[in-house]
């Protein structure tokens, strides 16, 4: 068996594992407690689990939570479940956290001289990465979260309150395309993206006119931005697009090939541009049909995410 299959062989059988033989709440709850990770869900202490004389049932399917709602229990679950899943990544959850695994790059300027970059590297070790992309709760969808963010999960959502959150003063919006069409109304034929549409654009970026979504200012930012990157020839991968005008930046500064990652589905008749939602490049990692990727470009995408 070749290196190549027996990790690809490793992941589909964590996959498998992981849809047929899902932990119990209380087998979740224990692991994480054992490693030092405070789980969402209420429930009993380590020592009440390690106790001899515990009468907890670890292969019951629901707990006594405590909790006000079910939607808050099913959903804390699924979050405790990741965090045992993610390890060492999870505990990227404050300002110090990330600066613990920060290392500075070192760039130089007119002169020659090396001076401190702008872009930090943020390293974290013995990341499972078979794991995490094997695991179906990363991409779950739900459509019935409150109008304010939950107290317990406030810490998510700020880098553990490095942050604030202007609770109720903004609109909420329910209109997430996981697994579904891409939004439509921000490029003239919606989530089909064809070839001649896609060159215009480009052309459009080298004079300087491609508004995009944002405006032409940042359209020309970001395009000088990457001027200061070597991406000819490279496979670039953009997470995040519904307007493919990062896509056209890329191909602008003659991009081999771009990946865009969306939510909902994008159809690219460009043949230059594929396009993945989170399921479909989860699966080709876990087949081990996943293409490695040069550069990765992503612009007011990633933080909409949530937490």
């Amino acid at each position: 068996m070749t290196a190549v299959e027996e990790q690809t062989t490793k992941a589909t059988t964590a996959a498998t594992t992981d849809i047929e033989v899902k932990r119990t709440v209380h087998q979740v709850r224990k692991e994480l407690l054992q490693k030092g990770i405070e789980p969402i869900v209420p429930g009993p202490s380590l020592e009440s689990y390690e106790s001899s004389n515990n009468d907890i049932d670890m292969n019951e399917a629901v707990i006594d939570h405590g909790l006000d709602s079910q939607w808050k229990y099913e959903l804390y679950s699924r979050l405790d479940r990741v965090q045992l899943m993610c390890g060492n990544l999870c505990k990227l959850n404050s300002l110090e956290e990330i600066e613990k695994h920060t290392i500075p790059n070192k760039n130089k300027n007119d002169e020659g001289e090396e001076i401190e970059g702008i872009l930090p590297t943020v390293v974290i070790p013995n990341v499972d990465c078979d794991a995490i992309l094997a695991n179906e709760d990363i991409d779950a969808g739900d459509m019935t979260f409150p109008p304010l963010i939950p107290d317990e999960l406030m810490k998510f959502y700020t880098l553990s309150g490095a942050f604030s959150i202007r609770q109720g003063k903004d609109k909420v919006r329910k209109d997430a395309y996981l697994e579904g069409e891409a939004e439509k109304s921000l490029w003239p034929t919606g989530n089909i993206w064809n070839e001649g549409d896609i060159d215009n654009a480009v052309q459009m970026v080298r004079k300087n006119t491609l508004a995009g979504p944002y405006g032409l200012e940042e359209t020309i930012q970001l395009t000088k931005s990457l001027s200061h990157m070597d991406i000819e020839d490279k496979s670039v991968l953009v997470i995040g697009s519904s307007h493919p005008w990062v896509e056209a930046i890329c191909l602008y500064h003659k991009a081999r090939k771009v990946t865009t990652l969306e939510y909902g589905e994008i159809i690219s008749n460009h043949p230059k541009i594929e396009t993945e939602t989170p399921s479909t490049m989860r699966k080709k990692y876990i087949d081990g049909n996943l293409d490695f990727f040069d550069v990765v470009v992503t612009q007011s995408s990633v933080e909409h995410s949530g937490f």
